[in-house]
């Protein structure tokens, strides 16, 4: 499985990937969708959101589940509920967001060849992932605590699957991540 961060395509952009080997194109690709796609061409005065022409951009590759639990998701009005209801009509699945606190936890489980990976995805607040409520949609909030019992769980759920987290974090521009983060990622590896 393939990840690939910060997806952001405005209308009518459409990014030509060249080269790649075939190899690569039938693994299955994990994107972050940095912001809700807008269901009308919108320019933001302030923030990020994908147009409808962020799927031709990715034509060819084959689509696994899509994060979407990152700081720009809900820069549209109602983001998290329109990227779900939106990759939903198209046959995509997403994780790291969801309608409430209980949805955007849910892991993910995709089935790759010999493999099944279990995805689940955190953003942390500090850069404005806005956490999901008990009746509010948003992102799966990234706690330290939260996120090794939650990951604790998932594997224990899932012997033999691949559980891999999904983090949103760190500052922007910064040359190595957070102390906290790199600790929190090593605890999750062991």
């Amino acid at each position: 499985m393939i990840f690939i961060g910060d997806v952001a395509i405005a209308p009518g952009d459409k990014l030509k990937h060249l080269g790649f080997s075939s190899a690569f194109m039938r693994s299955p690709v994990c994107l972050n969708l940095e912001g809700a796609v807008s269901e009308k061409d919108v320019a933001l005065s302030w923030g990020v959101c994908n147009s409808r022409d962020w799927y031709d951009s990715f034509e060819g590759f084959a689509l696994g589940p899509l994060f979407v639990g990152n700081n720009h998701i809900e820069d549209i009005d109602g983001g998290v509920k329109t990227i779900l209801k939106y990759l939903n009509r198209n046959g995509l699945i997403a994780f790291g967001a969801g309608t409430s606190s209980t949805s955007a936890c849910e892991t993910v489980i995709y089935r790759s060849g010999d493999f099944e990976y279990v995805l689940l995805g955190f953003g942390w607040p500090v850069i404005g992932c806005k956490p999901a409520k008990r009746n509010k949609a948003g992102i799966n909030k990234l706690e330290g605590s939260r996120v090794r019992e939650l990951s604790r769980l998932a594997v224990e759920a899932n012997p033999g699957k691949r559980v891999i987290v999904v983090m949103h974090w760190n500052y922007e521009f910064e040359r190595y991540p957070q102390p906290s983060h790199r600790k929190l990622a090593k605890e999750l590896i062991d």
